[in-house]
């Protein structure tokens, strides 16, 4: 129960991250235009699609290392206390 609180956690937390920099973005797009200064849409789109794809590939990687460490830890280790009778 522990590891899907964790796994939650961190998804909950990596898109949170995800849509900060998505507001940051369009903010930043907003103000630039309220200057009169003009860029191009496609360059922010362009950007907060490779952001998405960046946490994706993370979110994956996170998974990956989690399920090798939990098949190479084992599930229950044998509690041995040396010199107790």
């Amino acid at each position: 129960m522990y590891n899907k609180r964790r796994k939650a956690l961190f998804l909950l937390i990596t898109i949170q991250l995800l849509f900060l920099i998505v507001d940051v973005l369009l903010g930043g797009l907003l103000m630039a235009e309220g200057f009169a200064i003009h860029i191009n849409k496609g360059y922010v789109y362009f950007a907060m699609a490779f952001g998405l794809v960046l946490e994706l590939c993370h979110i994956q990687l996170k998974n990956k290392q989690r399920r090798t460490i939990q098949r190479i830890r084992p599930m229950h280790q044998p509690t041995v206390i040396y010199g107790a009778q």
